[in-house]
């Protein structure tokens, strides 16, 4: 005979935790309950089966120096919660510092915060509307049925929980702008980074390309002066007089220079001439 009543703590997070990775047979047999007392459980909280990926960031996460602290203040399905955020953050940002890290469990923290007070802003709404209905019934009945004390105390009560409605509520929209603040922070310190990311790698293309065009002109200018060192020679050799086949001697190559440093060569064998005639 199959286990009836409420489940447990421990039969919860028993099949939290194999959910995915049993059937609904082998979990109601180790837990001696019904099959369909485990399928109604697997339909009104289905697991989603995680990667491997996301198993081994998960892993991580256990293993991070705050993760016993955060075991101790929240719930198992916060826990949960905080997992796949988590999970869904690093898959999201990819690259994550130890900046990014504690960036991310705060805003992990304050999110389910909110999600935390927005359940007990329901709880108490859900009071309001009972203690105002009760009251509302009182009202109808003839005065002298009418019982003042109870009356009283639902106004007492209805009271002090629209006093933690509205505390509730203020306490929500402050937690909301530090969730939205911390967010823009970590939004704003990735892109940062990137961008002297980018502005590092932009710099030292630019540095390579800088360098590479003045290694070419450097090098297109040492081409150039040994054609012209070669132009010269070669002008050189060819202006000077030469021997052919036919037995005359002249310039292979005459142009205005090649004449002026003829003349300018005589001239100078003229005036040795006279100095030692002299």
């Amino acid at each position: 005979m199959a286990k009836r009543g409420r489940m447990s703590e421990e039969e919860k997070d028993f099949l939290d935790s194999y959910l995915d990775s049993k059937t609904d047979e082998e979990l109601a047999e180790r837990l001696d309950r019904t099959v369909a007392f485990v399928a109604r459980y697997r339909k009104k909280k289905p697991h989603t089966v995680i990667t491997a990926e996301e198993d081994d960031i998960v892993v991580a996460l256990h293993n991070m120096y705050f993760w016993g602290e955060v075991k101790e203040q929240l719930s198992t399905d916060e826990l949960r919660g905080f997992e796949a955020r988590w999970v869904a953050l690093n898959q999201q940002f990819q690259d994550v510092l130890p900046t990014d890290q504690m960036q991310m469990k705060d805003l992990i923290t304050l999110e389910i915060l909110i999600n935390r007070l927005l359940t007990e802003k329901h709880k108490v709404l859900s009071t309001i509307d009972r203690l105002e209905k009760q009251l509302e019934r009182e009202e109808k009945l003839p005065d002298e049925d009418r019982d003042v004390n109870l009356m009283l105390s639902i106004e007492t009560q209805l009271n002090a929980a629209m006093a933690s409605q509205s505390a509730r509520t203020n306490e929500h929209m402050k937690l909301q702008e530090k969730k939205d603040a911390k967010f823009k922070d970590l939004k704003a310190t990735r892109d940062q980074r990137f961008k002297q990311l980018e502005d590092s790698k932009k710099s030292f293309f630019d540095l390579i390309k800088t360098l590479d065009e003045r290694n070419v002109r450097e090098k297109e200018g040492r081409h150039m002066e040994l054609f012209r060192m070669a132009a010269d020679k070669s002008k050189e050799d060819l202006a000077e007089y030469t021997e052919f086949e036919d037995g005359t001697v002249d310039q292979p190559f005459i142009n205005h220079e090649t004449v002026i440093s003829e003349e300018d060569g005589r001239t100078e064998n003229i005036e040795e001439r006279a100095d030692q005639e002299d």
